[in-house]
């Protein structure tokens, strides 16, 4: 009793000393005072018996749980939209790549980036839209720009007490496909000469790139009657003649348009080769004095040969990785001769066609006539002195013709780099000339058949712009 007696009047003394105001205010007790005051508030509610608090806490009780359960569906609506935004960036960035593809159902291609996200169109209220061009925004005029727009309702749970309908969380996006990689360039700067030249029914397709003629020409991009050039977007410096030719594009022809880059500028021959012996497999034997054809099988080393190589009907020839110096400062100077039946093939390998003397005018890779040939099937390198160059005419030579023709399996993975020649496909009609190439030449001319560019990327050791960017 005693114990009872002497804390309770404490504890009673003690709350009322804490809910006073002190008689001299001091500094440190102003700082407390907010506490002690809640110690208070609470300490009163304790000992109340009339039963006032418990119908405040009643009557607030909904307010509080509706509080709370809108605070925790609002966390789970913006986790909604965050990923909803990243399908919208997806989908965006697939349909704009579908632009550059050539694809004309961008929807699909939308649709197919959302529902890997989990937003199916049509599903539980989905919508994935796709505009292009964009319906607003300030990219409403940008060429190749396309905007997606998902929308989802969500379903409510607490907030249904409030909410008389669901909440649409929406994820917007707009990308812009890339002006792409020209696969196919003509160097020329001359005002009277063309870039490139579509004739005698020739098709040039490079769907997969762009084209790019740096003729300031009137006439430096030529497309004549029943031939036809197909590509991304066509860039020219001059001037653009289509003799009821067929031009198609998904993003137009662009004349007075800024040169492109020559992304090899710069590269040489390796002055080096010349102090090579002459390989025994050469087009001209130093050794007999005379000319001579592979006719058997055989796996050649780099190295450099004079003459060239002659590859006959039934020779079967393998390229090692490496660098293959076509020397034509012989009597005899052929490039690369194939006649039907033969082939010539190789991985990581680059083919030089140069002189070590003054017979370099005139550089040819002879596939074995107009209507028929053998087959070449070479890979560029992607490391050393030559890395992405598969075919290269020696920028030292003059007025070069680079001749391509005959064949109906051949395949140059990677660049064939002329600068200071005129490149032209003579090509027997239907035949396609590599499903992974790029031409870069002075001058290029499409003769009598066809030729098809860049069916995979396209690399040049530069790094290269994505296909698609997010704009908004």
């Amino acid at each position: 009793m005693l114990k009872k007696a002497i804390v309770f009047p404490f504890i009673h003394k003690t709350c009322r000393c804490l809910l006073s105001r002190p008689r001299v205010p001091g500094r440190g007790f102003a700082i407390e005072r907010p506490r002690l005051a809640a110690f208070g508030l609470a300490a009163r509610f304790m000992r109340d018996r009339s039963g006032a608090y418990g119908i405040m806490f009643g009557l607030m009780a909904p307010v509080f749980i509706g509080t709370l359960a809108l605070g925790s569906e609002t966390g789970r609506w913006y986790a909604a939209q965050e990923a909803m935004q990243g399908a919208a960036d997806s989908a965006a960035m697939s349909a704009a790549v579908g632009i550059n593809d050539g694809n004309t159902n961008l929807a699909l291609q939308a649709d197919s980036a959302a529902s890997s996200y989990g937003f199916v169109n049509g599903s539980n209220g989905t919508t994935v839209n796709v505009n292009q061009p964009p319906l607003s925004g300030p990219n409403v005029t940008t060429p190749g720009a396309v905007e997606v727009i998902i929308n989802q309702p969500q379903k409510l749970l607490f907030s249904s007490l409030f909410l008389k309908s669901p909440v649409v969380v929406q994820g917007r996006a707009v990308a812009v496909a890339s002006n792409g990689i020209p696969c196919v360039i003509a160097l020329n700067h001359s005002l009277v000469v063309a870039g490139i030249t579509v004739q005698l029914g020739s098709a040039a397709l490079a769907d997969k790139c762009n084209v790019a003629d740096n003729s300031p020409s009137p006439l430096a991009l030529t497309v004549d009657a029943a031939s036809s050039i197909t590509a991304q977007k066509i860039n020219v410096v001059g001037g653009f003649v289509d003799i009821l030719g067929t031009v198609t594009t998904t993003q137009g022809v662009h004349t007075g348009a800024t040169a492109a880059v020559d992304p090899f500028a710069g590269t040489t021959v390796d002055p080096s080769f010349s102090s090579l012996t002459c390989d025994p497999n050469s087009f001209y034997n130093t050794i007999t004095k005379g000319t001579i054809a592979i006719t058997g099988t055989v796996t050649l080393s780099p190295g450099r040969y004079c003459g060239g190589l002659n590859v006959g009907a039934s020779g079967k020839v393998t390229l090692s990785p490496g660098t293959y110096y076509m020397d034509g400062n012989f009597p005899a100077w052929t490039g690369i001769t194939v006649a039907t039946g033969g082939s010539v093939t190789g991985t990581g390998v680059t083919i030089v066609l140069t002189s070590s003397g003054l017979l370099s005018n005139l550089l040819n890779v002879d596939l074995g006539g107009l209507l028929n040939g053998g087959v070449i099937n070479l890979t560029a390198p992607s490391s050393g002195r030559y890395a992405g160059l598969v075919l290269f005419a020696d920028p030292g030579a003059t007025l070069a013709i680079l001749s391509l023709r005959g064949g109906t399996q051949n395949n140059f993975v990677g660049t064939i780099y002329a600068p200071y020649s005129t490149v032209l496909y003579l090509l027997s009609s239907g035949t396609k000339t590599g499903q992974c190439t790029r031409l870069i030449a002075d001058t290029i001319n499409f003769d009598l058949g066809s030729a098809s560019f860049s069916k995979c990327a396209v690399t040049d050791g530069v790094a290269s712009a994505a296909p698609a960017q997010i704009v908004e």
